[in-house]
């Protein structure tokens, strides 16, 4: 039982009283209250798509993530719901059968070899701000922000490992280019980046 109340095991949904809550910060408690929601969302959708079915096979999982994708987002109706949604939920799938799997109520995981949608082509364009919007940005930030600021409008938002680790073989200062190569967090990373710092 998440919140500690017998309601929660009797009532099978999250109990929204204040009395199970009173040693949780109310952060904490709206956040509690969302995991709920989200799980017992999940669950109806599975439901609602699956039914009483026995026979799921990697087609039917894969017809359950179109399914998924075709759905108006809760958010923004005039949109559907985005791959990284459905991927995650596709990987709720496959927690659950995995844990039927070692159980040994299924024999394999129907899930396993499903394709995951590619979560890049639905995150914005990379674009690097004009010198204006920089600098309004650095004017209006807390003087203890401003180091972070410049060092991610810089290096175009990569992380800080990425920033920390550069070589000076990796600057070039003729061309004012920065070449993020070897290991970086995603493939774009390594992409070529204007240097303003050298100007």
């Amino acid at each position: 039982m998440l919140c500690g109340c017998s309601k929660w095991a009797s009532r099978g949904r999250e109990c929204r009283s204040r009395d199970c809550a009173k040693n949780l910060k109310a952060r904490t408690y709206r956040l509690l209250l969302r995991a709920q929601t989200n799980v017992l969302d999940f669950l109806e959708n599975m439901r609602k798509f699956f039914g009483d079915r026995s026979d799921i096979d990697a087609g039917l999982v894969a017809d359950y993530g179109n399914y998924r994708k075709s759905q108006p987002s809760k958010m923004n109706p005039t949109r559907k719901i985005k791959g990284a949604t459905v991927n995650r939920k596709l990987a709720y799938l496959r927690c659950i059968v995995n844990f039927a799997v070692k159980r040994k109520y299924i024999s394999e995981n129907p899930a396993h070899g499903v394709k995951l949608f590619d979560e890049r082509r639905e995150r914005p364009v990379k674009r690097m701000l004009a010198w204006e919007d920089e600098q309004r940005v650095l004017e209006s930030a807390r003087p203890y922000l401003r180091v972070a600021i410049v060092l991610l409008a810089q290096t175009g938002g990569r992380t800080y490992t990425e920033g920390f680790s550069l070589r000076w073989d990796q600057i070039d200062f003729d061309h004012k280019v920065l070449f993020f190569g070897g290991a970086t967090k995603t493939e774009g990373s390594s992409d070529l980046c204007p240097e303003r710092a050298c100007t």
